[in-house]
């Protein structure tokens, strides 16, 4: 065999083995950062059955150890058990309105309790800074956020929000990312809002079939601490 075709075989055999070991450390770092994720294996599984798979597994391996989420705002929830009522009526204090469809779901899900008191970060994240350049399902937007370390959040970080947050600007309305069961074909979730000069607590929900644009917000879990 000549020099020049033993350079080429062995240049092949060199790109072969770097493409190997391309391929060995992708599935050890989606399997290491899946282990750590809530739902483990069942978002690899989810996420084989989609067309656009390399998109998603670039997005894990390469964007994840990237990613350094900004804590929006901080809420504590107090050592102790909290009824819905209870809840209710605080929000009635601090003049906040609150609408039926809150309080049946809250009801659903109450009572609320914490060991010790529990502090939440919280961030607040755009569709686009997910990684998405256009419009796509509210349950892709929660998925994609999970991938990348955010937790979505509890039906009590709504009302705790609600009461932190007494100077929120007129006209905002943010959402809080919720896994709730649909209810009428959609997928609801709580919204913190201030119309004109009040304050409110409700319920959204989005269609299932909806398309969310890339500059929809939502508020997720950064992490949670306790606090001392």
């Amino acid at each position: 065999m000549s020099r020049s075709r033993k350079k080429e075989t062995v240049l092949t055999l060199r790109s072969v083995l770097s493409v190997l070991g391309f391929v060995f450390e992708l599935y050890r770092l989606i399997v290491h950062g899946l282990e750590k994720r809530k739902g483990g294996i069942e978002h690899l599984r989810r996420l084989i059955k989609e067309p656009q798979l390399l998109d998603r597994v670039l997005d894990l391996v390469v964007l994840e150890p990237l990613r350094e989420w900004k804590t929006w705002k901080t809420i504590v929830h107090p050592k102790g058990k909290l009824m819905p009522e209870e809840v209710f009526q605080t929000l009635k204090q601090a003049n906040c309105r609150v609408t039926v469809c809150f309080k049946e779901a809250m009801r659903s899900f109450g009572p609320f309790s914490y060991e010790t008191d529990t502090a939440v970060e919280l961030a607040l994240v755009s569709s686009a800074e997910l990684g998405f350049d256009e419009s796509v399902s509210y349950e892709d937007i929660l998925e994609r956020a999970q991938i990348l370390g955010l937790d979505l959040c509890r039906p009590e970080d709504a009302p705790r929000l609600r009461l932190s947050y007494l100077d929120q600007p007129r006209d905002e309305g943010l959402e809080m990312a919720m896994d709730i069961a649909p209810r009428n074909g959609e997928l609801q979730h709580f919204v913190v809002s201030r119309e004109g000069g009040l304050l409110y607590m409700s319920v959204s929900g989005v269609v299932e079939s909806a398309r969310l644009p890339p500059k929809t917000r939502f508020i997720f879990r950064r992490r949670q601490t306790t606090v001392k």
